[in-house]
């Protein structure tokens, strides 16, 4: 077809290049994403199901046979929202949702027509905006991970999706049993991952641009110098086949400053921004994105580490600080205040805790204290004095004064527990009861805070 050996080069480098460079960019694109879906559906996971075990199955399957009984019944909605077990589930996944930072929360069963309907809603009572889903209504939408919940009964954790009016989104489908093990529906959780779809968003446009800039850069250089290229191009060539195989490790060296040595540049060029651009990815899987502190993921990992040391002797302790007037300032001052104030807030705390533990945010105003050895209990009421007067302080963001105290419960380790969900459940445990007793202190924990008042 083609008579010249130089327009033969020519042609199968820039197939083969085009190849080379489109797989990398899919398979890198896919990877990025799955990771993502990964590391976030794992913590999702672990989230949607605590939820669920705080849900009494007995008062939903009241709920759920009402939905179905009153089905024609034009006041349905107001009857079922009356229902005192309504509500007391409907205020717990509420205070679940907003304390782990979930865009949507709900509860849904499936009908006799075989499909699926809406029973409780994870919204405050109060809210009466068009995002809520009220008791009985049908999702007239397919979603595989949500069909797949209900057909095999099992958790499902959906890819990253994005749409125009939900934007984007991690979903994860958790079963609900009762008691006996009877499959009463589902519990579903929606993640909200606009900026990790963004970042990858960016970084698919940087491929694509990049992958036809190397394609371009190596047809003209084939072109006028391809006699040149044979033995350095199997080289090259050899080097995009490793790191197609998902190796970004390789070392590409620039010997010359020719035409070769320009694509040796961008193609190790397109190596470090996909380097970059799986750090990028990395750091969010483990770091508060606001604040750029450790998030819950980081910090429970070094706890489960501290815990896990082979000598007992050593002791710990985590405090959970929740910030009490935070919600007003958000109110009053609006968001982008509220953004600053608690980048602030993180500031004040990594330098108190610095050479003591870490500082993590678990969201919302909620940040979290690990010690990893302290002295004595005089050391550790230290240091929160030195958050509290800290903070006390009214807080200067934007010219604004802005009055915040902290709560602060603490859990020593490992007399108050030896796993890290118990003690950061007894911590916030003990932070509540400073929240009822006052605020703008701090408590240690006691099991008699959990005896019924």
């Amino acid at each position: 077809m083609f008579k010249s050996l130089q327009l033969k080069i020519l042609v199968s480098f820039c197939i083969l290049n085009l190849v080379a460079c489109g797989t990398l960019g899919i398979m890198v694109y896919n990877s990025a994403v799955n990771l993502v879906t990964s590391t976030i559906g794992t913590q999702a996971k672990a989230v949607i199901e605590m939820a669920r075990n705080q849900v009494d199955t007995e008062a939903l399957k009241k709920v759920i046979n009402e939905v179905k009984r009153l089905e024609n019944d034009p006041q349905r909605v107001e009857k079922i929202v009356s229902m005192p077990e309504y509500q007391s589930i409907r205020t717990k996944l509420t205070t679940y949702r907003i304390t782990n930072g979930i865009k949507y929360l709900y509860t849904m069963a499936k009908q006799d027509d075989g499909s699926y309907m809406y029973v409780i809603d994870g919204f405050p009572l109060d809210y009466s905006g068009s995002q809520i889903s009220l008791p009985g209504d049908v999702e007239k939408e397919y979603y595989e991970d949500m069909d797949s919940a209900f057909t095999t009964q099992r958790t499902q954790i959906g890819q990253l999706t994005f749409s125009d009016k939900w934007g984007a989104n991690i979903s994860t489908y958790v079963p609900i049993f009762d008691s006996k093990g009877t499959f009463v529906g589902i519990m579903g959780a929606d993640f909200d991952a606009s900026e990790v779809y963004q970042i990858l968003d960016t970084n698919k446009k940087n491929i694509i641009a990049l992958t036809i800039s190397i394609l371009f850069i190596s047809a003209y250089f084939s072109y006028i110098f391809s006699h040149y290229f044979l033995h350095p191009l199997r080289q090259l060539t050899d080097k995009v086949a490793k790191v197609r195989g998902g190796d970004l490790s390789i070392q590409v060296e620039v010997t010359s400053q020719d035409e070769i040595g320009q694509l040796a540049l961008s193609f190790r060029d397109m190596i470090s921004e996909l380097q970059v651009m799986f750090e990028q990815v990395s750091h969010l899987a483990y770091h508060d994105t606001l604040t750029g502190l450790p998030n819950r993921r980081s910090f429970e990992t070094e706890l489960s580490a501290a815990l896990s040391k082979k000598d007992q002797a050593v002791a710990g302790a985590v405090l959970f600080i929740d910030l009490d007037q935070f919600k007003a300032v958000n109110d009053t001052w609006g968001h982008d205040v509220g953004d600053a104030l608690l980048q602030e807030v993180a500031r004040r705390l990594v330098k108190i805790i610095f050479g003591y533990g870490m500082v993590a945010r678990l969201g919302g105003d909620e940040f979290i204290v690990l010690l990893h050895k302290y002295e004595s209990l005089s050391t550790i009421k230290s240091i929160a004095i030195q958050i509290l007067e800290s903070l006390q302080p009214p807080i200067t963001i934007d010219s604004y004064q802005l009055p915040v105290t902290p709560s602060i419960g603490i859990a020593l380790f490992p007399e108050h527990g030896k796993h890290p969900q118990e003690l950061i459940q007894k911590a916030d445990i003990a932070m509540y009861s400073v929240k009822q007793h006052g605020k703008n202190s701090f408590a240690f924990y006691s099991p008699t805070l959990e005896m019924p008042k």
